[in-house]
C-alpha cells in the first residue's frame, strides 16, 4: 500500500502587468515594514487586477473598493490592496468584478482600476499582495524580475 502525500509547495501569480517590487520597496511604512504581513507589490502598467490564487472572496472594502480579502484553498489569508492611501477614493476609480463570498479561480479578474482617476487624486498605484497569516508559512521565495505579466508565477511558498 502506498501513502499519498499532498505537496506543501504552492505559488502565487502576478496580479497585474507592471513592475514587480519587494514589500520593502513600497513607498509606505505600513507595507514596507510588513505591519499587515509579507508578500509582493506591483506598480501596474494597466487597469486589470487578477486573483493571484484560487479561493473565496472574504472581504471587499465598501466605498473605495480598494481592498480585497481572499482565503486560499489551503487556508492562507491574502489581502490585495490596490493603491496607497486609496481608502478614501469616492470617484468610482476601482470597480469590483467579484462579490463577497464568491469562489474565484487563479487569474480571475477581480477589479478594474481607472488609472487616470487615481492619478487625478495624486495617489500611488502600487498594488500589494499580502499574506496576513504568515504563521502558516514555513518559507517563501519571490522571483527576481523587474517587469512581470499577470498570471506569471511570482511567489512560491511552503506551508508550515
Amino acid at each position: 500500500m502506498f501513502a499519498i502525500f499532498k505537496s506543501k509547495k504552492h505559488s502565487f501569480n502576478a496580479t497585474q502587468n507592471g513592475r514587480l517590487l519587494r514589500m520593502e520597496d513600497v513607498p509606505d511604512d505600513m507595507f514596507s515594514e510588513k505591519m499587515l504581513g509579507d508578500g509582493f507589490a506591483i506598480l501596474p502598467s494597466d487597469e486589470n487586477v487578477y486573483a493571484p490564487i484560487a479561493g473565496e472572496v472574504t472581504s471587499i472594502y465598501e466605498g473605495s473598493n480598494h481592498c480585497y480579502g481572499i482565503c486560499s484553498q489551503d487556508g492562507l489569508e491574502i489581502l490585495i490592496h490596490i493603491g496607497i492611501d486609496t481608502v478614501n477614493l469616492k470617484n468610482n476609480a476601482i470597480l469590483p468584478k467579484v462579490s463577497l463570498g464568491q469562489k474565484i479561480k487563479e487569474n480571475q479578474l477581480i477589479a478594474q482600476v481607472d488609472i487616470e482617476k487615481v492619478r487625478a487624486e495624486q495617489l500611488k498605484l502600487h498594488t500589494m499582495t499580502i499574506i496576513t497569516n504568515m504563521e502558516k508559512i514555513k518559507s517563501f521565495h519571490i522571483i527576481e524580475k523587474d517587469q512581470i505579466s499577470h498570471g506569471e508565477k511570482v511567489l512560491s511558498y511552503e506551508l508550515a
